[in-house]
């Protein structure tokens, strides 16, 4: 909080700024990440129609699991198979 109570009226102690603009950006945030996710299966569900036929692996790994993780997501690994990302952030 800012300052004492003494520097706030009765009607004021309740209320914290920082709880309320929290509350907000998380709104913000899940409303972006359905938007997100809507795009995210476009791009998968094209690319499935493309590769009709053909061999699709889904994997799933981050960053901050290690260096091997790390390496997967951000080494080009798959630079020479046909593939899309869908990033979850």
């Amino acid at each position: 909080m800012y300052g004492n109570d003494y520097d706030r009226g009765p009607e004021e102690k309740d209320f914290d700024p920082r709880e309320d603009y929290l509350k907000a950006l998380d709104k913000v945030y899940a409303e972006e990440d359905k938007r997100h996710t809507a795009a995210e299966k476009v791009k998968a569900k094209k690319f499935k129609e493309k590769n009709k036929g053909g061999f699709i692996l889904v994997t799933s790994y981050a960053d901050e699991d290690g260096n091997f993780f790390s390496t997967m997501e951000h080494g080009e690994i798959f630079r020479n198979l046909d593939h899309i990302v869908v990033s979850n952030h």
